[in-house]
């Protein structure tokens, strides 16, 4: 049975072992074609040939198999990135499509400059200095059109002074109305908050005594404090 479908009679027969010269030694031997020897031993194959190095020019030696590969003309990884930095960077490369400058008018103070197309797809490489970028942040990203505008600052009336807040801070006892820590435990005058944090509304039934931290505290869910400072005073109020 095997003899019938072996060598020849098999039927993918491509003519058996072929003769082949090593590029070593140069002995005849034999091989399958699709083998593709080169070398007629592991020996020969393993042997260095004597290379220089195309940057610094010193002798070294490489396997002839790796020489095949395409290796064999640096003698060191360095030596290498030295020749690649000065012969495949720019137009050069291998990767070049045009190159990926671009030469802008700066936005700020006109003058030309280069940037990258990927800063441009970006939003990016409209100033040609950080100065000029300031100072067009400065005059066009301030007051209104800043995305946190939320009014400006409101001032305080001229009814503002000092007796109408030491008449509140007397009227609640010199007391937080939230925690009740006293001023001199505050270590400062208390605060004299704006129920419905409008400044300019001075009447004594918008206005309440806190502390530091309370007041702090205050900055936050404005509705709640709103509703439940307004309650504090109308109680205080109706005690009084």
């Amino acid at each position: 049975m095997g003899g019938r479908h072996h060598g020849e009679n098999n039927g993918n027969w491509r003519g058996g072992k072929v003769e082949n010269i090593c590029e070593d030694c140069g002995n005849i031997f034999l091989t399958f074609p699709s083998q593709q020897r080169r070398y007629c031993s592991s020996m020969c194959q393993g042997r260095k040939q004597e290379c220089i190095c195309e940057v610094c020019g010193i002798t070294f030696y490489r396997h002839r198999s790796k020489i095949a590969k395409g290796e064999g003309r640096f003698c060191s990884r360095g030596c290498m990135g030295q020749w690649r930095s000065e012969n495949c960077t720019g137009e050069n490369g291998a990767n070049w499509r045009g190159g990926c400058t671009i030469s802008i008018g700066c936005v700020q103070c006109g003058a030309v400059f280069e940037t990258t197309k990927s800063k441009r797809r970006n939003g990016r490489g409209k100033f040609c200095s950080r100065d000029c970028y300031m100072a067009w942040f400065s005059e066009h990203v301030c007051g209104e059109n800043h995305p946190n505008w939320h009014g400006g600052k409101k001032g305080y009336p001229s009814g503002w002074v000092r007796y109408l807040r030491e008449k509140i801070r007397r009227r609640d006892g010199r007391m937080c109305a939230v925690c009740g820590m006293s001023e001199a435990d505050n270590e400062r005058l208390l605060d004299v908050h704006h129920i419905d944090y409008d400044r300019t509304n001075l009447d004594e039934s918008n206005l309440i005594s806190l502390c530091q931290p309370c007041h702090a505290r205050t900055g936050g869910s404005r509705d709640f404090w709103q509703n439940n400072l307004a309650e504090l005073v109308a109680t205080a109020e109706m005690t009084a």
